[in-house]
């Protein structure tokens, strides 16, 4: 077991594969994550496109609470 820590080859080979694993992990969520951002980008856009009033006047109401917040 000792001679199995003191291999540099094999600590090495332990850690590529280590790394391996990580960045395929990684690179997965990532996929994951602009998928689920593209979803909800869509839904998103939709829901403004059937609600443009509310969408208009909401922006207008979040508008002039961050100028309330800003004022004092």
């Amino acid at each position: 077991m000792q001679e199995d820590i003191a291999d540099p080859t094999k600590i090495a080979a332990s850690n590529s594969s280590r790394t391996e694993r990580i960045k395929t992990a990684a690179a997965e969520r990532i996929r994951g994550g602009k998928e689920r951002a593209r979803q909800i980008h869509g839904s998103a856009e939709e829901y403004v496109r059937e609600n443009p009033t509310k969408c208009v006047l909401g922006a207008f109401g979040v508008g002039v609470v961050i100028g309330l917040i800003i004022r004092r």
